[in-house]
């Protein structure tokens, strides 16, 4: 997984050299900026990207415009009985442009509803307890 990081500092001293992590965003890894990130960290072109918002259609679209058998997957939370339910309305990361293009970009698009039979796995003794009564 490639995500959002810190600047960091070059510190070398007498008996130590390190990286300092510096309060400055280096970068924020949403939209546009999640194809750059994948080519400086890994470089090269995913053959399979996984998202759930609109801040990852860039990304699936640069999996998917390269040569051969690529895979772009977006995952659907529409299942607000067993998970918090969220896309269009959803103001921190919406789900409104890929859900639409998906089609056009040849994205495949995932349900939670009714792509996952069991959403969190029940385990231990509280588990029956904790079960969602709808």
């Amino acid at each position: 997984m490639i995500g959002s990081s810190v600047k960091l500092r070059f510190e070398a001293g007498d008996n130590h050299v390190d990286l300092m992590r510096l309060s400055e965003l280096n970068s924020f890894d949403d939209r546009e900026v999640k194809p750059a990130n994948i080519a400086l960290h890994i470089g090269r072109r995913p053959i399979l990207a996984f998202g759930n918002s609109d801040g990852d259609l860039a990304m699936l679209r640069y999996t998917l415009a390269g040569k051969g058998a690529r895979l772009g997957l977006l995952l659907h939370h529409d299942d607000a009985d067993r998970e918090f339910a969220y896309d269009r309305e959803f103001r921190l990361s919406p789900l409104v442009e890929a859900l639409d293009k998906a089609d056009q970009y040849g994205i495949t698009v995932v349900g939670m509803k009714d792509a996952w039979k069991t959403v969190f796995p029940e385990t231990g003794a509280g588990a029956a307890a904790s079960r969602p009564t709808s």
